[in-house]
């Protein structure tokens, strides 16, 4: 249902390895992968999820408002997370060079679509 969507996103943005809507317990609905993607993206897409849920807890409890974009830049991927509602989130991970001001806007993008067909 979902896998079209995040297929766009792999395709659109320049370095994007996967792309997944999941839900704040860890499980996706979703996942589209670059044929080159090497490891184990079950484990990623779990510790994404358990990252977005702290940050969500930390910025409740300093009264900074909701969390509309966490990213996070590491030697070997970059992964940028955009929540969609409050049960799921939109990640995607790049490669070094990829293009993350693309991935940023295609997120942003893509994210009130989702929430639309979420409702349904």
């Amino acid at each position: 249902m979902f896998e079209p969507a995040l297929a766009e996103l792999l395709d659109t943005i320049d370095g994007c390895v996967m792309s997944t809507l999941l839900g704040y317990d860890g499980i996706d609905l979703g996942r589209a992968m670059a044929p080159q993607i090497k490891g184990q993206t079950d484990h990623l897409v779990v510790e994404t999820a358990a990252l977005m849920n702290r940050m969500r807890q930390v910025a409740s409890q300093l009264r900074m408002g909701a969390v509309k974009e966490l990213s996070i830049e590491a030697e070997e991927l970059i992964l940028v997370l955009r929540p969609v509602d409050e049960r799921f989130v939109l990640a995607v991970a790049l490669k070094p060079d990829g293009n993350l001001g693309m991935a940023r806007y295609q997120l942003a993008a893509k994210v009130p679509d989702l929430r639309r067909t979420l409702a349904i």
